[in-house]
């Protein structure tokens, strides 16, 4: 499981090889929304499965 700590160290060392700032800030942003949406989703999942009728 990747971490927002290793998100965001990968894309500080992306930055200081390639200098495109915004486009790989940009990125991190885009993989860490995707990444929270999954989880909550599969979260949410499990909730209602798991929920006493």
């Amino acid at each position: 499981m990747i971490s927002i700590r290793e998100l965001t160290k990968a894309t500080r060392e992306g930055i200081t090889t390639s200098l495109q700032t915004f486009e790989l800030w940009i990125l991190c942003a885009i993989l860490y929304l995707l990444m929270t949406f999954t989880l909550s989703m599969v979260v949410q999942y499990l909730e209602r499965r798991t929920a006493t009728k």
